[in-house]
């Protein structure tokens, strides 16, 4: 959790800039990462 929370966190913080915003966008880039390195 801590290797896929980390750069989900940052790249939220950086475009984004709000908390509401990166709890979802996290989540979000957090399965599109799994999605990509499963596929």
């Amino acid at each position: 959790m801590s290797l896929t929370t980390t750069p989900g966190y940052v790249r939220c913080a950086m475009p984004f800039g709000a908390n509401d915003h990166c709890d979802f966008a996290a989540m979000h880039a957090t399965i599109h990462h799994l999605i990509y390195l499963l596929s």
